[in-house]
């Protein structure tokens, strides 16, 4: 994966009041840190980071670039954490952790289903399992996504992380059992229903039976 540019700025302030002025300018308080650089308070574009995750997600690998100080600095960078606001839903803040390009890590990469199912065509109903899988390589070598082709599954298959085929240096982590995806029949969950209300029927007393005239 390519390093995707994303351009900062040192904060000029700190504190909770300097942090509303920037929210309200439009920009992100955020923090750059790792092996190689100091703890960094800095702010970045909100737009240019919601552009950015749009297009290439929250995992991808980042050039990140701090202006400030009257020098501009360059850091290979992963989003460890985004916080949004928990009413408005906008981004709220952002921790950058800086990289070695030739150590490997750990992150999650999210997983595309392609293709309609044979069983679905068939009536059968698509259940999805997990969307994202951990995996370990070097920050050059994370994918975009993982494509699994389920055009293929029947009423009853499924697929599984073992069904994912990764890149040369690229490891899953996730259990190989974890489900991808299944098709499953719906005339199971009407049985169900039926023999539910049907056990709720019996349980009834009808009008003259014994059971009823004891409730009376």
């Amino acid at each position: 994966m390519e390093a995707i540019k994303l351009e900062a700025k040192v904060r000029a302030g700190t504190g909770k009041m300097y942090a509303r002025q920037m929210r309200r300018e439009g920009n992100v308080p955020s923090i750059v840190y790792g092996a190689d650089v100091e703890s960094t308070p800095i702010e970045v574009p909100e737009k240019e980071v919601e552009k950015f995750l749009a297009q290439h997600g929250d995992n991808a690998l980042i050039k990140l670039v701090v202006t400030g100080d009257g020098e501009t600095n360059e850091y290979a960078s992963v989003i460890r954490e985004l916080q949004r606001h928990p009413v408005r839903g906008g981004l709220y803040h952002i921790d950058f952790f800086q990289i070695s390009l030739k150590d490997k890590l750990e992150t999650v990469v999210p997983i595309h289903l392609t293709g309609e199912p044979i069983g679905v065509k068939e009536g059968g109903i698509l259940q999805y399992g997990i969307r994202e899988v951990d995996v370990e390589c070097l920050p050059t070598d994370i994918p975009e996504y993982f494509e699994v082709d389920i055009s293929e599954l029947n009423i009853g298959d499924n697929s599984t992380v073992a069904d994912i085929k990764t890149p040369e240096g690229v490891e899953l982590l996730s259990d190989a059992g974890s489900v991808v995806a299944m098709v499953v029949a719906p005339r199971m969950e009407v049985e169900e229903t039926e023999d539910e209300e049907g056990a709720e029927a019996a349980d009834v007393p009808t009008v003259g039976s014994p059971e009823g005239d004891d409730a009376e």
